[in-house]
């Protein structure tokens, strides 16, 4: 009874972050867009906040809060460390935490949506999110608000605003040093728009690859730019995972296949999803890297692959042409949607990773 208690919450929420999107994004009258927006912030917030035990980390979270684990909290990074002490401070429950860092999350993450929303279908972009980056994050909560903060810095950044992007990367520093690699995004834009991009593209693959069979030099070096053994860790640590490189292939040729079809769309203000594109490549096989070597190098790929948010819902927006056949753009909606939520319920539903079900906070108080 729990489980499809859940699993109903879960569908539900989604369908109401869809709709409130329409609202946020698209409305016409200034107070359904305000109500668009407040909804967007407060609803996963909320669900966030009450969520209990769901979570495999959220228990964790819960006692480094508490006090229960002080030297986990004093190696936290200074942003995350600085809201739990003023929260501390003044006697809140670790639920305002929870509050606090999803609100932060999904405000990050409207951001950059509301910034492309000239180009893709923003409705489209927070269903994936609603679907998947989301649920992640109730585990992961610290590198959640890197992430969305990156892809914030990455929008930004491809507008000419560079000063805003590298203030925005060192924000999401301040919360997971992870983030440290975002700063990849300074070079990829000269990279990846000149006539040798695909060559470019093909060598900075090569590279990633070349590190596959070389991780001890790949986590010597991000522990020189981190300056922390935990995070070098991300890449020499034994996972002690069962990964199968035919599922992650499996589940990223989908999004692969859409967005190189667009290739060719990218262009006018939507050049900058060339660069997107190459860096989400780029993303993919790090998560290759990640299953070849059973490490955690995976989370260090989360900042360029859930740029698949904005490129799935730029491609919703465009026809495609698969040899002779036209695709119009409304089947292409549909294909991203049902690809979107096989992918809900393989990986949260039945598989139910990172002990997302059942949802405590509809069951009990821990």
């Amino acid at each position: 009874m729990e489980y499809v208690v859940t699993v109903i919450l879960y569908l539900l929420y989604i369908y109401i972050m869809t709709q409130m999107a329409g609202m946020a994004f698209t409305s016409k009258y200034k107070t359904n867009r305000k109500l668009g927006w407040m909804m967007i912030l407060l609803f996963p917030s909320l669900l966030a906040a009450f969520r209990g035990r769901t979570g495999s980390d959220s228990y964790m979270y819960r006692q480094i809060y508490e006090g229960i684990w002080q030297r986990e909290w004093q190696a936290m990074e200074f942003g995350y460390a600085w809201i739990m002490e003023v929260l501390n401070a003044c006697h809140f429950s670790y639920r305002v935490l929870f509050f606090i860092m999803q609100f932060l999350t999904v405000l990050f993450i409207m951001l950059f949506i509301n910034n492309e929303k000239e180009n893709i279908d923003a409705r489209m972009a927070v269903l994936i999110f609603a679907s998947d980056l989301f649920f992640w994050t109730l585990n992961g909560m610290r590198q959640g608000l890197a992430i969305a903060i990156v892809l914030y810095a990455f929008s930004v950044f491809m507008d000419g605003k560079w000063k805003k992007s590298i203030a925005l990367i060192v924000l999401a520093c301040v919360f997971h040093m992870s983030a440290l690699i975002a700063f990849v995004v300074l070079g990829a834009k000269w990279l990846f728009e000149n006539r040798y991009a695909k060559v470019i593209i093909a060598i900075c693959v090569g590279v990633i690859l070349w590190f596959i069979f070389h991780r001890d030099q790949l986590g010597y070096l991000a522990y020189k730019l981190s300056g922390s053994a935990y995070y070098a860790s991300y890449i020499t640590r034994d996972a002690r995972s069962e990964g199968s490189i035919v599922n992650v292939i499996i589940k990223c040729f989908p999004i692969l296949f859409i967005c190189a079809l667009n290739f060719k769309n990218y262009r006018g203000n939507a050049k900058k999803y060339k660069i997107y594109f190459a860096m989400m490549i780029c993303g993919y096989v790090f998560t290759l890297l990640g299953v070849i070597t059973a490490t955690f190098v995976e989370r260090a790929a989360y900042y360029f692959t859930y740029l698949n948010i904005c490129l799935l819902a730029f491609a919703s927006t465009q026809p495609l042409v698969v040899y002779k056949w036209k695709i119009s753009c409304q089947t292409v909606r549909y294909v991203v949607i049902a690809y979107v939520m096989v992918m809900f319920s393989y990986n949260t539903v039945y598989r139910n990773f990172n002990d997302l079900i059942p949802y405590y906070g509809l069951f009990s108080n821990g």
